[in-house]
């Protein structure tokens, strides 16, 4: 939700946000505060650097006015060298700007935090503006213009001495929760059920706005099972989800996991579109905080797994929709989750990606150990993967059957066992949406 720096710390500090994406000197700010550092934008970056200012000048402007650019140009290069050779008074009088611009003294604390976690410097940092030039291509806003980009070359300056950053950005505090990403929990105790859920209600709205998505839901989930879960629109699938991920809490009743950790992995591949392949899965290796030195070789053998290997060094929008979801895949199983949560992966995929997936999730899942809850519209999908298929009813949303899966794997959905079942279940899913529309 795009807003203000000063509003987001408002919202945070009242409860109404859990996290957000801050600049300095408002990450240090909300960390005096308590907040948590997930992320920092310059391990995004090459050599972990990026400009957060950036001057433009009109060619027109530049050719009749060029005493103004260069006495602008002199003068921020003047700035610079004041700052590095009197950083304490420098800081002073910028706390003091500040303090006289808006009307409040900024805690020392962290403006001497958000003051060493920023380099001054007249390096133009080239190579951050090249790429800030192909990921503008990458997602589509900027055309290619190969021919101009040879000008601009990265010139040796004399650098200070980057002081040590710690990471930035904000935790999202209890769940620690990323697109894509993980839950994260304790390590798994001993327990023949990865997930319990006992008495589960959840209402949205009051007064007139009042709904109720569930309603005393009782559901176990035993270690490496594979579980789907179809319904009707509406009736608390994605609900049921969020509830176990954490990313929301129940009305009533409890969602237990057993210390095992949660990963979710959404519709769509949530993949950063600047970073390649590897970045995007070493990514959730970093918030595990993951060794460096250990990153590469895991970042590998994830891609082998799900049959990506050779292929980390593309960014998302040079993958086909399948491959984009087996990144998404790899980066998911980069948080080393014991359940996976996957809430309609593969609806978006063309009917032959589809059917691969399939085959790769049930491969995957059978290799790794996991136990997976799968939510689908689709009653072919949940005969072909799981081990037993969950019926929701709506309206209020409740399990309303339940059907064990006994055929033996691989299998492919229209195998005639299979097809028997799925046109059971379907008869009891058109059923039920009949009843609700009526």
């Amino acid at each position: 939700m795009p807003q203000d720096n000063p509003i987001t710390i408002q919202a945070y500090r009242q409860g109404e946000i859990d996290g957000g994406w801050l600049p300095e000197p408002y990450l240090s700010i909300l960390e005096q505060d308590g907040a948590e550092v997930l992320v920092n934008e310059a391990d995004l970056w090459p050599d972990g650097e990026f400009v957060t200012t950036h001057v433009l000048v009109n060619t027109d402007f530049l050719a009749e006015n060029p005493e103004v650019v260069d006495a602008f140009l002199q003068a921020h290069v003047e700035s610079v060298d004041y700052v590095n050779e009197n950083s304490e008074q420098a800081r002073d009088e910028v706390a003091a700007f500040l303090n006289e611009a808006t009307g409040e003294e900024l805690e020392p604390e962290a403006l001497a935090s958000a003051w060493d976690r920023l380099t001054f410097t007249n390096d133009p940092l080239a190579s951050t503006l090249f790429a800030n030039a192909e990921h503008a291509e990458a997602v589509g806003v900027a055309r290619p213009d190969r021919g101009h980009r040879g000008h601009l070359r990265p010139r040796p300056v004399e650098r200070h001495p980057r002081r040590e950053r710690r990471k930035a950005g904000v935790d999202l505090m209890s769940t620690g929760v990323m697109s894509n990403g993980v839950v994260a929990a304790q390590s798994p105790a001993p327990s023949a059920e990865a997930v319990r859920i006992r008495g589960v209600s959840k209402d949205f709205g009051h007064g007139k706005d009042h709904t109720v998505a569930l309603h005393d839901v009782d559901l176990d989930v035993a270690e490496r099972e594979f579980l789907c879960i179809v319904g009707a629109s509406g009736c608390g699938k994605s609900t049921l989800l969020n509830l176990v991920a954490g990313l929301d809490q129940p009305s009533a009743g409890s969602v237990e996991t057993n210390g095992h950790r949660v990963a979710f992995m959404f519709q769509e591949a949530s993949l950063f579109p600047w970073l390649t392949v590897n970045r995007n899965v070493e990514l959730a290796l970093k918030l595990r905080k993951v060794p460096k030195a250990d990153r590469a070789d895991r970042v590998a053998e994830l891609l082998e797994l799900v049959r990506l290997g050779g292929r980390g060094n593309r960014r998302p929008h040079e993958l086909s929709g399948g491959m984009r979801q087996r990144a998404a895949l790899a980066r998911v199983l980069a948080q080393d989750a014991d359940v996976l949560l996957m809430d309609e992966p593969f609806a978006a995929l063309d009917a032959m990606t589809r059917d691969t997936m399939h085959d790769e999730i049930e491969r995957i899942w059978t290799e790794v150990g996991l136990t997976i809850l799968f939510v689908t519209h689709n009653v072919r999908e949940a005969v072909r993967l799981s081990d037993r298929t969950i019926l929701m009813e709506s309206g209020p949303g409740r399990v309303k059957s339940q059907y064990r899966i006994d055929l033996p794997r691989p299998r492919h959905q229209d195998d005639a066992a299979a097809a028997e079942l799925s046109g059971q279940l379907t008869h009891e899913l058109k059923a039920e949406v009949a009843r609700h529309v009526a």
